[in-house]
């Protein structure tokens, strides 16, 4: 390479490798170079140091004559609303890497919004490179990780380099992580897509109480990584503000003043003898109020204490009668928490906590000098009512938490899962500029228990959208077919898949479609007996299921579906074995 040449590249490396002022420093370095030294190694050293801090495999290790093809589970196709082939949703059952390069060749450029949430990095992960599900079993396939960190890296940065060429120009991809994981992902993901692309690190707060068993800080939220295809482009546009629908928060606070929303609640205790609403229940919490001039005013210390006689635990109310006449004489007017019928209640807080509401601004006369105080929102609810309008890097929503209740509502059990409000929340940010949103492709190929899939159909039925969504998901411990499969069936049919009627499931049930692949892998070695045209055609034939305008003219079979290495030729053999038992 000449000087001229290493030149030219660093000048058209575009800032997703080098920004201004590194090219700068790096074509000096090039110039230093005495005439007739290689700049090869110069320029291999610059590109090194100019990068992010981690480097990354090309790729996980492929195996030479072994490809991965989708094949369709026909007798599992549903399809009650009569879509044309290109608007059915997807469920591919497998490898995900594998799922993603067969997507590459129908959905190259077309993928819209892309969400994951990604195993956090469990020991298998650390491990082996990747994990098939929460639980954390490790995978049958090789990621190696020659330059020092865990596998886990060198199985998400192949994952994100083919995300990035599924999406669209226009097109947005949402990550959840813990943060165990968010920095080193961050690093990953600037690399993949470029730092001018990242939008925001997003904090979810769904659980709001924290996890009980955290012995230093409890953990109540989690990350989400967001970042654009081309973040110029939507730049234009930005993300939609979040629209409330429910209008609850301003119906109850329906006053304000400097220090926000607040509605009126009586201070007088109201209920039965249940409620500890009497005197007697709460002694301390007897006493008067004080109004002159629309002003609150109090008694004194040694009044209030003369009221109730704690050593004999009785109310003096001769003395009580007695300190009234004496304010009334001062143009008082005095107010017992006495209710419409005569009964002797108490106040909510006691004669100190009078003080600091009084301090705090927070009690307010009413008609015929009823006693109120000003009840603020609680955090969570600020918090849910703050994500409303331009998008915030911190919200909350209380049905974020609901992922679990969610599935258990369709009889199905699965750790940790998303709450499908979350997901709409992201989905309904994006503003895509190529197309009408309502039309998206929606992506996601950490699918676990489907959430995503159930969170598309609802948006469409909230609002007659036609988004369609692509699943991918392994069948380590069934996770495919008995969570995945199944959640998207009983959501559409009401009933499991033996039959069964759902009793907890709303009965207001998704009318709606869903197509089942599976990988299936073939040998194709100089030693196979397998027939390769065959198999290409039926590669074609379901890669047509997936695009019906697919030609199927330029595949190459053993570059666009080179499937993953597995462990040794034992493993290659079960891997056959168990794809014949899911599709057949």
């Amino acid at each position: 390479m000449t000087k001229k040449e290493a030149l030219s590249r660093i000048e058209n490396s575009s800032m997703e490798y080098l920004n201004n002022d590194q090219k700068r420093m790096a074509i000096g370095i090039i110039n230093s170079v005495p005439e007739g030294e290689s700049v090869e190694g110069y320029l291999d050293f610059i590109f090194k140091r100019t990068g992010l801090g981690f480097k990354f495999d090309v790729a996980p290790e492929l195996a030479e004559g072994w490809v991965s093809i989708l094949v369709e589970k026909k007798d599992k196709r549903i399809n009650l609303d009569d879509k044309i082939e290109e608007l059915e949703n997807k469920l591919i059952i497998g490898e995900n890497y594998e799922a993603l390069k067969n997507l590459l060749i129908t959905h190259r450029g077309k993928v819209d919004i892309i969400y994951i949430d990604p195993p956090y990095n469990t020991e298998a992960a650390s491990k082996d490179g990747n994990s098939s599900s929460k639980e954390g079993h490790a995978s049958k396939f090789i990621y190696k990780d020659k330059f020092g960190r865990n596998g886990w890296l060198n199985m998400m940065n192949q994952r994100m380099v083919l995300a990035k060429k599924l999406m669209s120009e226009d097109g947005v991809i949402f990550i959840s992580i813990d943060d165990n994981e968010q920095a080193y992902l961050k690093v990953l993901l600037d690399q993949v897509f470029g730092e001018h692309n990242f939008i925001s690190c997003m904090n979810a707060l769904d659980n709001f109480s924290g996890k009980a068993n955290d012995k230093f800080i409890s953990l109540s939220s989690h990350y989400i990584l967001a970042y654009a295809k081309n973040k110029e482009l939507i730049s234009k546009t930005g993300f939609n503000e979040v629209v409330n629908n429910d209008i609850s928060f301003e119906k109850k606070y329906n006053k304000e003043d400097s220090k926000g929303n607040y509605n009126l609640v009586s201070f007088m205790k109201t209920g039965s003898k249940t409620a500890h609403a009497f005197r007697e229940d709460r002694a301390k919490m007897w006493y008067p109020i004080l109004i002159k001039e629309s002003k609150i005013d109090i008694i004194k210390q040694n009044e209030y204490n003369a009221i109730y006689d704690e050593n004999l635990k009785v109310f003096d109310d001769e003395y009580s009668e007695k300190l009234t006449k004496i304010y009334e004489e001062k143009g008082y007017k005095v107010v017992w928490p006495i209710n419409k019928k005569g009964k002797k209640m108490r106040w909510k807080s006691n004669f100190d906590g009078l003080k600091q509401e009084i301090l705090n601004e927070n009690i307010v006369i009413g008609k015929n000098y009823s006693i109120y105080t000003k009840n603020r929102p609680t955090e969570q609810e600020i918090r849910s009512n703050l994500v409303y309008g331009t998008p915030k890097n911190n919200f909350y929503m209380r049905e974020f938490s609901q992922g679990t209740q969610q599935l258990q509502n369709l009889d199905l059990d699965f750790s940790n899962p998303k709450s499908t409000h979350l997901i709409k929340y992201l989905i309904g940010l994006v503003k895509l500029i190529n197309k009408d949103t309502k039309n998206a492709i929606i992506l996601d190929f950490f699918a676990g228990s489907g959430t995503t899939g159930q969170a598309v159909m609802e948006l469409n039925k909230e609002d007659n959208g036609n988004r369609t969504f692509i699943l991918c998901t392994n069948n380590e411990n069934e996770i495919g077919t008995k969570i995945t499969y199944e959640r998207i069936y009983r959501l559409i049919k009401g009933k499991n898949t033996e039959g069964v009627v759902l009793e907890n499931a709303e009965k207001d049930y998704f009318k709606n479609n869903l197509r089942l692949f599976f990988t299936k892998h073939f040998d194709i070695s100089l030693t196979s007996n397998n027939d390769i045209e065959k198999i290409k055609n039926m590669a074609i034939e379901n890669i047509k299921k997936l695009d019906p305008k697919y030609s199927g003219d330029d595949l190459s079979i053993y570059y666009d579906l080179a499937g993953l290495n597995p462990y040794d030729k034992e493993v290659k053999k079960k891997i056959l074995r168990d794809e014949e038992n899911d599709i057949n």
